[in-house]
């Protein structure tokens, strides 16, 4: 009875490992960016303000290009701006379509984040079967440049994304056993 009880919790704790390390990112604060110049952040921390890539001294604010990314089981993950607190979402979420705006929403959003060769791909779940929708560099000729969902074509670099982790300054445990962190004044960031 042992022995099956613990092959049963084996089996359970190499699912969750392997759809942590294969599919997604740890759950973390992260910057989120295409390169070294080009960084996933907003302007401001209204709901509905459209994701945009900046360079990462460009803000006066630096926290708005800080992401939380709280990682599911099942290999997805909500991702959410750690000064304004809201999602990052599809502009119109019930609905599949390509060259969707990615912005900013008070609504939680699941994303399936999966690793390829040192990159990460920022999947939309289907609704209908067909080609995957992932996050990539919008065709738009606007500055800041913004991000949409859009159909995934294998190869393409603006599709793929850098999860370079953030530096934890200071680290608190809440009496529920949540950590926190305290971002020089501003609201605590969920960890």
């Amino acid at each position: 009875m042992i022995g099956r009880t613990l092959l049963s919790f084996l089996v359970v704790a190499t699912i969750a490992l392997h759809s942590c390390l294969a599919f997604g990112i740890p759950t973390g604060i992260y910057r989120i960016s295409l390169s070294k110049n080009e960084v996933l952040s907003v302007q401001d921390t209204r709901v509905g303000i459209p994701a945009v890539l900046m360079h990462p001294r460009s803000t006066s604010d630096p926290f708005l290009q800080e992401w939380l990314i709280e990682s599911r089981a099942d290999g997805t993950a909500v991702i959410r701006n750690c000064h304004s607190r809201h999602y990052l979402s599809p502009r119109n979420p019930k609905q599949q379509q390509n060259h969707d705006m990615v912005i900013q929403n008070q609504e939680e959003f699941t994303w399936r984040l999966i690793r390829r060769e040192g990159r990460v791909l920022i999947e939309r779940p289907s609704l209908y079967p067909g080609a995957p929708s992932v996050v990539g560099l919008a065709p738009l000729f606007i500055q800041p440049p913004q991000v949409d969902v859009q159909e995934w074509k294998h190869g393409d670099r603006y599709q793929e994304w850098n999860f370079e982790p953030m530096v934890e300054s200071r680290r608190r445990t809440s009496w529920f056993g949540r950590q926190w962190r305290r971002t020089s004044g501003y609201p605590l960031c969920e960890i």
